[in-house]
């Protein structure tokens, strides 16, 4: 199992990567899209499918919301927060890694068994 953790860990950082880089991120999150999907199609192969539901399922869920999240955030910070006021974009930009992160940890800790 230890190596769809990392696995996970891998998507986590790649989308703290593109949140940290501000240009061509699109490749680094469908990097984290395919690492996280990868590692669901590995352990769906390897556990019985009752053993989705409980902590890997959760898991999986969150690593899927926290992509979606840095896509959207990101979506909105650049095409219709700056069109607004870049001063409030700017701020946005900075919250959004932290953000992600804490909510990732957070979210993580609460399924931990």
């Amino acid at each position: 199992m230890a190596p769809d953790f990392l696995g996970y860990m891998l998507a986590i950082g790649l989308c703290c990567m593109s949140l940290l880089i501000t240009h061509s991120r699109d490749d680094l999150i469908l990097a984290a899209v395919v690492s996280a999907g990868g590692n669901f199609v590995y352990i769906a192969g390897k556990l019985p499918v009752t053993a989705m539901a409980g902590f890997i399922g959760n898991l999986q869920l969150i690593i899927f919301l926290g992509i979606l999240y840095v896509v959207a955030a990101d979506e909105l910070i650049d095409s219709h927060l700056i069109v607004l006021n870049e001063r409030v974009s700017q701020v946005m930009r900075v919250l959004l890694l932290p953000s992600y992160v804490g909510i990732t940890l957070l979210a993580i800790f609460m399924i931990i068994p």
